[in-house]
């Protein structure tokens, strides 16, 4: 018997993206970066789950449209985190250059230096036993030449939070240590999110989902991207 429930069919965020893939022949957004081994120490753990975490994490670099050195884009920290919520699951975090006052973490802001002046944020906030909270990262100005990121290592990220009505404070710290070799790994902060951190408002949730899907798909089969 057939259902008589209308199958949706992808929305046009998922349309756009995996047109977008497959223009580009590689992922919609962030597809080329330089993969690396890291150190990441969170002193108090993640929100609402205390408890200090020691972790050997991957961390991947890149820049949002792929543009030139040297040309502003939205520079992009993924990371990638074994073991966060229960053993054998990943969580991915991604964080993307923005503003860091209340409104502006929420809004993109290219960069064309990696650690001067830019600052990374989740923008989306995630739902917490505490509240919202915003996760962000900052590097050491000049810590790495313009152009010149592998020649850093080591580095150090220091990693922050912020609630809705809170300054950032301290959350803990990333020391980038090795290049790793190009390899296949998409970050995807929807499908391996903690369960404790749930990304919100839905609708942006919802929206970044079906970003993710539509560039997974067009994207499928060609050098991996973010």
């Amino acid at each position: 018997m057939r259902s008589s429930r209308m199958d949706p069919g992808p929305s046009l965020v998922t349309v756009f993206f995996r047109g977008l893939a497959r223009i580009r022949h590689a992922p919609a957004v962030h597809p080329a970066g330089l993969v690396f081994a890291a150190e990441l120490t969170l002193p108090d753990g993640w929100p609402g789950q205390p408890g200090t975490m020691v972790r050997t994490v991957t961390v991947r670099m890149s820049k949002g449209a792929g543009l030139p050195s040297g040309v502003p884009d939205v520079l992009g920290l993924a990371l990638r985190i074994p073991d966060a919520a229960e053993p054998g699951k990943v969580v991915d975090l991604l964080l993307s250059t923005a503003g860091s006052g209340r409104l502006t973490r929420w809004l993109p802001l290219p960069r064309r230096d990696w650690s001067r002046g830019a600052f990374y944020s989740s923008m989306m906030p995630f739902r917490t036993a505490e509240g919202l909270q915003w996760m962000a990262a900052v590097l050491e100005p000049g810590s790495i030449p313009p152009g010149r990121l592998t020649e850093a290592l080591p580095f150090v990220v220091d990693l922050r939070l912020a609630g809705s009505r809170s300054r950032w404070r301290a959350w803990g710290r990333l020391v980038v240590t090795t290049r790793l070799p190009d390899q296949e790994i998409r970050f995807d902060p929807i499908l391996n999110a903690h369960p404790q951190l749930v990304p919100a408002p839905r609708v942006l949730s919802w929206l970044r989902k079906q970003a993710y899907a539509g560039s997974r798909q067009g994207a499928r089969g060609l050098p991996n991207g973010r």
